[in-house]
């Protein structure tokens, strides 16, 4: 039971944080994104991107659904990657943050980041807009850092008054790690069945058996991930660079 609690108060603030994140950056902050991106090339203002969202236009509708639609998301792969190992990670809450904004660019950057979205080419300048969208990601850990920080602060002195919550809250978790699992092996991608995989990995034995070693499995797995993503998405930038070059 106890080890339950643990997990079921990991997944609470681990979501909740990812949440509102994926709400401000990834939700709003891409809306302001795009109308910096307007801003700095008014000629594109109006124009169509890929998601057949028009540049510079912040409609409160579209806002609203890219806002519901990023905290999703945002709930299932932050929340993830933060659970494992970003609320372990070192430092002041806003090194916290960074540091697990740069893991999430790494490894989940390419989703947005994407080569074959020409949308990087045809706007503003290639280093303007991925720089706009890589800074999302910093946004994105500095925010579910901050909101972390918080709740573990503000749970703490209830955690006795909310023993059973988080026991149902740590069976809800592992109910979606097995939906996850299910769809991740699915999919088929080694790189994410290593990523979600091993989230649930550490995630458990942070939580069932907190020590040193359980933390450097979660500081290694965490290394591990932003390395072989950040590879991927070095690549994508310089794809990206390199097409306007020639495209100039």
């Amino acid at each position: 039971m106890a080890a339950l609690r643990h997990l079921g108060r990991s997944a609470l603030i681990g979501s909740t944080a990812a949440m509102a994140a994926g709400l401000l950056a990834g939700g709003i902050g891409s809306r302001i994104a795009m109308s910096l991106v307007a801003v700095a090339d008014p000629s594109v203002t109006g124009l169509l991107t890929a998601n057949d969202n028009r540049v510079g236009e912040m409609s409160v509708a579209g806002t609203l659904f890219l806002a519901m639609t990023a905290t999703l998301v945002s709930a299932f792969h932050g929340g993830v990657v933060y659970i494992a190992s970003g609320r372990l990670l070192p430092g002041s809450t806003v090194v916290r943050g960074l540091l697990l904004g740069a893991a999430l660019l790494c490894v989940f950057g390419t989703e947005i980041i994407d080569p074959s979205n020409h949308d990087f080419v045809r706007f503003a300048s290639p280093a303007w807009d991925i720089g706009l969208f890589a800074g999302l990601f910093l946004m994105f850990g500095l925010v579910a850092s901050a909101v972390g920080a918080a709740m573990e602060q503000r749970l703490h002195a209830a955690d006795a008054d909310f023993g059973l919550s988080y026991a149902l809250a740590g069976i809800g978790l592992i109910a979606l790690w097995g939906v996850i699992a299910v769809l991740v092996s699915a999919d088929g991608d080694p790189y994410l069945i290593a990523v979600f995989g091993g989230a649930i990995g550490v995630s458990t034995l942070a939580d069932v058996r907190p020590s040193h070693l359980a933390s450097g499995f979660a500081y290694a797995y965490l290394a591990g991930i932003s390395a072989v993503g950040g590879i991927g998405l070095v690549r994508a930038v310089f794809d990206i660079v390199t097409r306007d070059a020639r495209l100039s």
